[in-house]
Formats: structure tokens, sequence, C-alpha cells
């Protein structure tokens, strides 16, 4: 229980998962302290992956609320058919915290969209906003990808009487990139403001050091396996890491996510080299941070692992296949070094990529630097009025 005199503010959305979660969740908890610092942040987690003793080491309060939860609290009958999941704290508890709430922020990467998300996980993005619209609770959505909203069958019928109230009810949706942008237009009559990722949005920022680490960072993500076949996204990280190693240039293999690893021990079976080192350690936020500070140049795809290293203003080559990958790389001029896996991937056009990176490193860091500058001007904070204390 909190103390009477204490405001809070829910986060939702917010997990360990990946580093992306995790950095999206503490800049948004930076953000609380630094502009409301009459109120506290909670993390309700849906996704919940720390045990008492590891949430006990944070430093604001968490809310282990798995699905399971959520659909018992706001559909109590559901109490008849199944249990709550042992790692999600006492149900009272949670309604109280919601209860008691001042605001919610929401910083779900990837919102409700029609592009394979299952109906349980658009329900359960919508349900927050449910429970919040019965309380009155005022809601901001922090920004994130959204849309398209081209559903089909059960999920029409369910958005178009449900859920379209329901983002509506924000006072704000930020939208990460204009394609959700324009989707949220056309369903919402609130206010919606185009606004880049989180993490680039941060207070610390100046100018990196110009004088460029020993080793390449290569960041997978076994997600690419569900765009393209495993062997074809495999052989194109070997190719690429292999491009670098031609240059005598260290190269470092890192995990950003939990589901990571095996991907980390199949490339350590398809190449061996003295220069390659694969680390499958789970790193904290802050190693993290400080290898991609410290690196010549990073290899990502990872969505945030390409966030973190633009923010390091060090050179990227991206791999991804949504658009909000896409975005990214045009909104920093760095698109010739985009690889869209959603179509046809060449090993010839990933060693004209590694070359022209290389040639270019110093050009790229320089207007990396000058495109941070410019957007360290906008911030989702100054839009955010919150109820007096």
């Amino acid at each position: 229980m909190k103390p009477d005199n204490i405001s809070t503010i829910i986060i939702t959305g917010g997990n360990f998962i990946n580093k992306g979660a995790e950095s999206m969740l503490m800049t948004t908890v930076d953000g609380i302290h630094r502009h409301f610092p009459g109120y506290e942040p909670i993390l309700v987690d849906l996704f919940p992956t720390l045990d008492q003793e590891r949430k006990a080491k944070c430093p604001f309060r968490i809310i282990n609320m798995h699905v399971r939860s959520l659909f018992r609290i706001r559909f109590p009958f559901l109490k008849l058919f199944f249990g709550p999941k042992a790692i999600s704290d006492d149900e009272e508890v949670i309604k109280e915290t919601f209860n008691s709430a001042s605001a919610i922020f929401d910083i779900s990467g990837y919102g409700l969209s029609s592009h394979n998300q299952p109906l349980l996980w658009s329900i359960a993005y919508l349900l927050p906003f449910q429970i919040a619209k019965e309380r009155n609770i005022p809601v901001w959505l922090l920004p994130q990808s959204m849309g398209p909203f081209h559903f089909k069958g059960i999920k029409k019928l369910l958005f178009e009487m449900w859920g379209t109230s329901l983002i509506n009810y924000p006072e704000v949706i930020f939208a990460r990139e204009p394609k959700a942008l324009d989707e949220l237009r056309r369903v919402r009559s609130k206010s919606v403001v185009l606004s880049p990722d989180l993490v680039l949005q941060s207070e610390e920022f100046g100018k990196a050091n110009d004088i460029p680490g020993d080793e390449v960072l290569v960041i997978p993500n076994r997600q690419l396996f569900r765009i393209r076949d495993e062997d074809t996204i495999l052989n194109l990280y070997v190719e690429l890491i292999n491009e670098v190693l031609n240059y005598n240039i260290e190269v470092r293999v890192i995990r950003h996510s939990l589901d990571d690893l095996l991907f980390c021990k199949k490339l350590r079976m398809m190449i061996n080299h003295d220069l390659l080192t694969i680390d499958t350690e789970e790193l904290s936020l802050s190693e993290l941070n400080l290898l991609i500070n410290n690196s010549r140049f990073v290899i990502s795809g990872r969505y945030h692992g390409a966030v973190h290293a633009i923010k390091a203003q060090r050179p990227v080559i991206i791999i991804g296949w949504a658009e909000k990958y896409r975005h990214l790389a045009d909104m920093f001029t760095i698109m010739p070094w985009f690889i869209d896996i959603s179509r046809e991937v060449s090993t010839l056009s990933s060693k004209q990529i590694v070359s022209s990176l290389i040639e270019r490193e110093k050009e790229i860091r320089s207007s990396l630097y000058e495109s941070l500058r410019k957007l360290n001007n906008e911030s989702v904070w100054s839009m955010i009025k919150l109820p007096n204390i």
C-alpha cells in the first residue's frame, strides 16, 4: 500500500523481456522523476519475469499482473475457469493500485494492430484502458508503433464496437511513425502526435567520443526467423560478420534479449575466427550501453539495439522488416545501411553495405550527432498535463 499523500503513475506495457522494453521503461521512470517529481512511478508488468527478490532491488515499485490476472480482474466470472499465475501479485493489491492511480502511461513498443496479432493480445492491450476509463484515470500512450487496423471477422466487430472507443480514450497518443499517425487519425478524434522513440528523447545527450572503438557489436534477433527462413537470416549475419573480419576488425556478438541465446549459439557453430567473440551472458542495460558507446559501429537486428547505437552516435547497419526500422533509418538518413529482410537479400549487397559504412564512418557519426541535436529539442513530457497534486 502507498502512503495517502503520494500520487502514483502506473506504467503499462513495460517489462524486462528484452533490453528494448527495459530501456523504454527506465527512460519513462527517469522522465517521471525529472518532470513530475511529486509522483511515484509504478510498473504494472503484464509479462512478469522478476521474482520478489529481484523486484525488491529495482529503484521503483513493480506490481506483477500476469495477463491471467488482468482478465480475472476485468471479467470476474473467469475466476471459475482459471486461477492466477503464481508470479502475479495479489489481485486485491493490483485493483487498489489502479483505484488509487493518478495517471497511466503506456509504453507498449507495439500497440494495437491487425498484422499477425493474436486476438488475446489485442484484448489484453486494450483492457488496461478500459479499467482506466471506468475509474476516470487519464491515460497517455507514449511513443509506440500502431496499426494497421484492417481487422476481419470477430476482430473487426470487436474493434468497431469496443476498440475504437478505447483508442479514443487516452488524452494523447504519441505515434512513432507517420504510417501509425495516419492510421490513428482515421479512427481517433482526440490528439495524435508524431514523436520519435522515447529512448531518443532521454535527457542525457552530448557529443560522443569521435575516436572509434576497437570492435564491432553484432546484435541478433530471433524474431527475424518469423519473416525469413532461419538459414537465410543466419547466412546474412555470417556474411556481414565475415566481411567485417576481412578488415581485421574485432567482432563481438551480444545477446539483447532472453530469447536470442540459440541464435548466438548457432553463429558460434558457423564461424570460427580469432577476432570473433560470442558473448551469451545476459547483460545489464548499463553494460549494454557501455559496450555500444565503446564500439566502432553496430550491426543490429533489434530495433532498440539500433536506437542505442544512434543515441551513442555510432554508425549502425539495421536489419529489419517493420515500418519502425524503415522510419528510424530514414529519420537519421542511414537508409543505405538498412537491410530490409521483407525483400530479397543478397550477400553481394551485404558486402557493399559493410564496405561503404567503413568508408564513411566519420561522416555518419557527425550526421547522427547533428540529427540528435535537433531532435533533442522535442519532448513528449512537455505535452503531458497531469492533475494538480
